[in-house]
């Protein structure tokens, strides 16, 4: 996983950069690569089953966000680029890093053969928002249907609402001050290469309560789901997707 949130608008240096990030994740998958973007009207993705240097020509100049994935093939083939990331389910569009399983419990039926694992989030997830619950709800819910691990990053079509989280996995993020942007992998040496010069790590919260920080490096709290708003411009809750219990509050606001 790569990503960027710029805080004002796209600038050069955040393509830049994200390339770059992007590119190093190439040692992490070469089978498959995508790119999933939010606009201010729709969610926008391509993919295809080659390596992420293949695609770099896509990126796009216009976005509120921006999230790049490699994949290394667990389950569900390469070939049928429905496997590959981003994964589309409606109107919902995840990227998800990590293997999975199945409960008993679990509602949503794969809708084909050699489904790659992580339909079974987006899919079970979307039936519960159906139920109205909210994303962050409806992820927690999810979670307790599932063993295994994911990062990911969740989006809706139209909704200014992104979750991003980890379970027995790993996302890190650096926000650069002189840039104004958020930026995420999977691996913290790639951000302390191309974006962060401190290597201070701390946890979301702070970010939303003092954005003055000097360039910064953090880590996600682990088994969490976080819910960025691309309106507000900030975490604004999160919960927890740990296997046994979610038990946290999706509105509180840690």
């Amino acid at each position: 996983i790569a990503g960027v949130i710029p805080l004002n608008g796209v600038d050069k240096r955040h393509l830049s950069i994200f390339r770059e990030i992007w590119k190093d994740m190439e040692s992490r998958g070469t089978d498959a690569a995508g790119l999933l973007w939010q606009t201010d009207d729709a969610l926008r993705y391509v993919k295809a089953p080659t390596r992420a240097s293949k695609l770099v020509d896509k990126i796009p100049t216009d976005f509120r966000i921006l999230v790049g994935h490699t994949r290394q093939v667990s389950s569900g083939t390469a070939k049928n680029n429905e496997n590959n990331h981003p994964v589309i389910d409606g109107p919902t569009a995840i990227i998800h890093n990590g293997s999975v399983h199945k409960k008993p419990t679990l509602q949503f039926v794969s809708p084909y053969a050699d489904c790659v694992d992580t339909r079974l989030i987006v899919g079970e997830y979307n039936l519960f928002r159906k139920e109205h619950k909210t994303p962050l709800q409806a992820m927690r819910e999810t979670s307790q249907q599932l063993f295994g691990s994911m990062a990911f990053v969740l989006m809706e079509n139209k909704s200014p609402i992104v979750l991003l989280g980890a379970r027995t996995n790993e996302i890190h993020f650096a926000w650069s001050k002189e840039l104004q942007a958020l930026f995420f992998a999977s691996t913290a040496k790639t951000l302390s290469t191309n974006v962060a010069e401190k290597r201070a790590f701390l946890a979301p919260w702070l970010f939303i309560r003092d954005k003055t920080y000097s360039d910064l490096t953090f880590d996600m709290d682990a088994d969490y789901a976080w819910s960025w708003d691309l309106d507000q411009k900030a975490f604004v809750a999160r919960t927890s997707i740990a296997v046994a219990y979610g038990t946290t509050d999706a509105a509180d606001p840690w």
